[in-house]
């Protein structure tokens, strides 16, 4: 194969010996918003691998934090998690009795019981256009999955990275693109 190859070598080719290994090309991303993604990730908790891990977590804030302040999960996505499921309201309240949680995953979400408390949402409710907070069908109580909802919950804003925080966050974000293949990238604007 390498003499098919070498056929193509130019004045100026460079060519590189991969000693019998496997040479791949890297992936070029021309449309990322590394800066922003970086942001987040100074405020996000650590990635999860199962529910059991995010209740750790949830403790442990619940123990360092006040009464009523808020416990936010960013990104523990069902689907990456060990059970391939959201936590139920009932494990949320077990977790953090004493505050509330919201466990994000974007378009839906789940809340304690303390959220909806905070929320001031009682078992009579409105849902937000285009957004529903599911019930339980036979108790006609709130299950603490939100779709479109999250509205409805004012969760404070995190505070913002410093520098040193964002050039680490950059550092870390850039590590994980080359793991998957992604050697350059351009930032796009936005």
């Amino acid at each position: 194969h390498d003499k098919q190859v070498l056929r193509f070598k130019g004045f100026e080719t460079h060519v590189i010996d991969g000693q019998g290994r496997t040479v791949m090309p890297g992936i070029y991303d021309n449309d990322v918003n590394s800066y922003s993604v970086a942001a987040q990730l100074t405020n996000a908790a650590p990635e999860f691998h199962s529910i059991a891990e995010a209740f750790e977590y949830i403790r442990a804030q619940a123990a360092q934090k006040p009464s009523n302040s808020w416990i936010v999960i960013e990104h523990a996505y069902p689907t990456r998690l060990r059970e391939g499921r959201l936590p139920t309201l009932a494990e949320l309240d077990v977790a953090a009795p004493k505050n509330p949680v919201f466990w994000n995953c974007d378009l839906i979400a789940m809340v304690n019981s303390k959220a909806f408390e905070r929320a001031r949402i009682t078992d009579s409710f409105t849902n937000p256009p285009n957004g529903e907070i599911v019930i339980n069908l036979e108790t006609r109580k709130p299950t603490g999955l939100l779709r479109n909802a999250s509205s409805l919950f004012k969760i404070p804003a995190p505070a913002a990275p410093t520098l040193e925080q964002r050039r680490d966050a950059l550092k870390v974000l850039y590590r994980q693109y080359n793991q998957f293949g992604i050697t350059s990238i351009a930032v796009s604007k936005s």
